[in-house]
């Protein structure tokens, strides 16, 4: 765990953001919330059942005009007070939402990212698409990190989230 703390404080460029939120919610007064999930007896167990994992946390984020989203971005409250969207197409999205998988916060994909070294003019901007298809090769041990590769579940949200992101991508196209 030292060793990961420190990568992640040395290495990461938004430690800064992770330290904000810590130190928001030690100096605010955050309501506590208690959820208990009931199961009526008498419903089909087999359609309606709890949970089996207990080690998901989730949090309700009051509807507001200015805040609401429609896909999966991350909001940042600044230590001036404003809130800043970061959406899956900010080059910060992905080490902001999986600090684990980029632990030196190795930046994602925008939609003005270009192809290297091409001279097609078909198509000079990168899709999300084509940025995971490089992203989910593996690679050499010495060329790039096959940390997110043994990362199990968090890899597979990884995959979800972005497959679900490149699906709102070409949603936005239309």
């Amino acid at each position: 765990m030292r060793i990961l703390h420190d990568t992640l404080h040395d290495s990461h460029p938004f430690t800064h953001v992770y330290r904000h939120a810590f130190q928001l919610a030690q100096n605010s007064s955050i309501p506590h919330y208690h959820i208990q999930l009931y199961l009526d007896q008498y419903m089909d167990q087999r359609r309606y059942n709890l949970p089996s994992n207990t080690h998901e946390v989730a949090a309700i984020l009051p509807a507001n005009s200015e805040l609401s989203t429609g896909s999966q971005d991350i909001i940042i409250h600044n230590i001036g007070g404003n809130f800043r969207r970061i959406t899956e197409c900010n080059h910060a999205y992905l080490p902001l939402h999986f600090p684990l998988l980029f632990p030196t916060g190795q930046l994602g994909w925008t939609p003005q990212m270009k192809y290297a070294n091409t001279s097609s003019q078909y198509r000079p901007n990168i899709t999300f698409t084509d940025f995971m298809r490089y992203r989910l090769h593996p690679r050499p041990p010495n060329v790039e990190s096959t940390l997110p590769f043994q990362a199990c579940h968090l890899f597979q949200e990884l995959i979800v989230n972005s497959y679900s992101a490149i699906e709102l991508e070409q949603l936005h196209w239309l």
